[in-house]
């Protein structure tokens, strides 16, 4: 007879003792007591027969529950996959930090072993780094303690048919900014106000690689500034010459500077209205365009971030030029008045 220590009837509840009647169902084999099973009609687990929650022995319940703490101490270890508490992404199970997002992956990271860790995955992942990349996948996305990177996203949904991992990989620094806007602008056929691109115009335009953009504004801001460029020249020839009569109109100066100036708001607001939403046709084209040349390839997760992110040089680059222009300008008109 089978051994039923440990055993309750699945009737009345109570533990089996040794010495009871006991009778099984001959279909899942939940055990009772003769006379409790005489009270009932059919197995109390009849509606469950052939399904996870059907009754099972002691013995399959103990075999499972190890199951699950096994499967739980590897995520505790480090033997299992493990899951960034920030982001959401499943890692490899001897990552010290997350792959997209950067998140150390377990409390405690020894230095020394967090650096031979990046040199492993170096020498592993060639093609996921770059020249001075310190270490760090081309595919990670900016850490910040202070913010997830997908806005409160699942990061495995899609808006429309972009994976929004993807999106955050490509946009880099404040795609938790930008993703949720992206979401609602995609479904509600709608703008969203971006007071970066309202208050810095062209230089925003570089910093998130919208160049055609930047390059058009720079280079209207370069004419609409003109009337004032003339006014100052004649400003500076009066300081230098008093006597000598001023080459340009000054009334006519005042009303192409007046209207300079109201192109000049009339621009601001137009990249606070619309910048996101042109910036958003770039992402989504430009993403479409890598996934159809490399496909789901560590190439285009590489590709991702060389054509995405931001970009510190060119905004540096457009502030240079601007200096240099004024200096130029200014020392042309020396030179004039000399």
């Amino acid at each position: 007879m089978a051994n039923y220590e440990g055993e309750n009837c699945s009737k009345c509840g109570k533990p089996f003792r040794p010495g009871d009647d006991i009778v099984v169902c001959p279909d899942c084999g939940a055990p009772y007591h003769r006379a409790c099973a005489k009270e009932l009609k059919q197995c109390v687990y009849f509606d469950k027969h052939g399904t996870d929650e059907a009754y099972k022995s002691k013995e399959q319940r103990d075999r499972e529950r190890a199951e699950a703490e096994a499967a739980e101490a590897k995520k505790v270890d480090g033997r299992g996959e493990l899951r960034c508490s920030r982001c959401g992404t499943m890692n490899s199970p001897d990552g010290l930090f997350c792959e997209v997002c950067g998140t150390p992956l377990k409390k405690q990271v020894d230095g020394q072993q967090a650096q031979n860790q990046r040199d492993q995955d170096m020498n592993r992942q060639t093609s996921f780094y770059g020249p001075g990349s310190g270490g760090i996948p081309f595919n990670t996305i900016p850490y910040n303690p202070y913010t997830t990177p997908f806005g409160g996203l699942n990061p495995d949904e899609e808006i429309e048919d972009i994976p929004v991992k993807d999106l955050a990989i490509f946009l880099g620094q404040n795609s938790h900014y930008f993703l949720p806007r992206f979401k609602q602008m995609k479904e509600r056929n709608s703008n969203s106000w971006n007071w970066s691109a309202f208050l810095l115009t062209h230089y925003y335009l570089f910093y998130r690689k919208t160049n055609w953009l930047g390059v058009l504004m720079f280079v209207l801001s370069m004419v609409l500034s003109v009337p004032m460029v003339c006014s100052y020249y004649d400003t500076m020839l009066h300081a230098y010459s008093p006597n000598t009569p001023a080459i340009f109109d000054q009334q006519m100066l005042f009303m192409l500077g007046s209207v300079a100036n109201l192109f000049n708001i009339g621009i601001r607001f137009f990249l606070g209205m619309f910048a996101n939403r042109i910036y958003m046709n770039q992402v989504f084209r430009k993403i479409r365009k890598l996934k159809q040349e490399f496909g789901n390839t560590p190439e285009y997760h590489s590709m991702l971030v060389k054509n995405g992110s931001v970009s510190i040089g060119l905004v540096i680059a457009a502030v240079a030029l601007t200096v240099v222009m004024y200096f130029a300008v200014v020392f042309v008109m020396i030179s004039i008045m000399l």
